[in-house]
């Protein structure tokens, strides 16, 4: 869908920027540059999850994608309950860092607890480790030019399983770990950040078409 979106804003190729489970949704990033090489210049990858790891995705996750008890529980409790906890939550994915001062609110986090919602993303958590098992063994064929960016101290998406593993594994990619810095890399470093896309645009503007298909 991406990619034919891409196609009709007459976008012939990008710098394909992900976050977290982006990196992977079906790792998203990582399966643009493996599935759709011609539409990606460049990818950078911050905190993203790219492998299996061990445990779940969290059993509340599991319990709401289980027929009949899962929608009950989405359109009923979850919405309260995820309203009290969306300001714990987001602290936890910041830290160490703190969480910039009126976050939720201005970002309207709370919107992911909406019942529809709040059961897409828990199915897209509970079929998450499927994806990138399926897809880990063909991160050597990505030819795109990759820089990727994780915290040290991130809780969220480990950097020893998935930022460092994949770094070793695509050709050339380019590994920056920030010291004591947690999972949201983005506001933690952002002109670290907008370095890395700068130069990447730079050079895949001078590159002659050719080279880059």
């Amino acid at each position: 869908m991406i990619d034919e979106a891409l196609e009709k804003l007459g976008v012939d190729q990008a710098i394909v920027v992900v976050h977290s489970l982006a990196g992977a949704l079906g790792a998203l990033g990582a399966l643009m540059a493996l599935d759709y090489p011609q539409r990606v210049a460049g990818l950078v990858m911050l905190a993203g999850v790219t492998h299996p790891w061990p445990g779940g995705v969290g059993i509340y996750n599991e319990v709401v994608t289980t027929p009949v008890i899962g929608k009950l529980l989405a359109y009923t409790i979850t919405l309260p309950l995820g309203y009290f906890l969306t300001d714990v939550a987001g602290r936890a994915v910041f830290a160490p860092q703190p969480m910039p001062e009126g976050y939720v609110a201005q970002t309207a986090t709370q919107l992911v607890v909406r019942p529809r919602n709040f059961l897409a993303n828990a199915w897209d958590l509970v079929t998450l480790k499927s994806a990138v098992m399926a897809q880990a063994s063909r991160y050597a064929d990505i030819k795109a030019p990759t820089v990727v960016i994780a915290g040290s101290a991130d809780t969220i998406v480990s950097p020893e399983i998935h930022s460092r593993h994949f770094a070793k594994t695509v050709p050339g990619a380019k590994l920056i770990v920030l010291s004591n810095v947690g999972h949201m890399v983005q506001n933690a470093a952002p002109d670290l950040i907008m370095r890395e896309i700068e130069g990447m645009i730079s050079a895949a503007d001078t590159k002659p078409k050719a080279a880059l298909r």
